[in-house]
């Protein structure tokens, strides 16, 4: 099990944080989705071997119109 530490820019509500998380949480692999919806920080544990880093970070694209930040 792997962590992928982002920020997730675009974030204005707790609408926008359950539409991100609905979608990584759609993901085959996530195991875990810990959001921040007042400063983007996010945390996303994944099953390497099922899916990876770009997975996630279409599924936060597909939500709507925020931007991954990594750190």
């Amino acid at each position: 099990m792997k962590t992928y530490t982002c920020t997730i820019v675009g974030m204005h509500c707790p609408a926008c944080e359950k539409l991100i998380k609905m979608n990584l949480d759609d993901v085959d692999g996530v195991s875990h989705v810990e959001l921040n919806p007042d400063t983007g920080a996010t945390d996303i544990s994944y099953d390497e071997s099922v899916c990876g880093i770009e997975d996630l970070v279409q599924a936060i694209h597909d939500s709507g119109k925020y931007e991954v930040k990594e750190w």
